[in-house]
């Protein structure tokens, strides 16, 4: 992956509370990655605290 494209840690934190906000209002991960552009296990990774570190960016 480009650098570019490589989420910094205060984007990586946005699109976790985007992905817990949507899963309130009853959206499946499916949808929640597609409408992201991000994979579904990396949706799936996110829970409640953390994003699991399999899928954290390294610094």
């Amino acid at each position: 992956m480009l650098p570019e494209c490589i989420p910094d840690q205060r984007e990586l934190a946005r699109r976790m509370r985007i992905v817990k906000t949507l899963r309130k209002l009853g959206k499946t991960d499916e949808a929640i990655a597609k409408s992201l552009y991000v994979p579904v296990e990396w949706v799936r990774s996110v829970d409640d605290d953390h994003v699991s570190p399999a899928f954290q960016q390294s610094s």
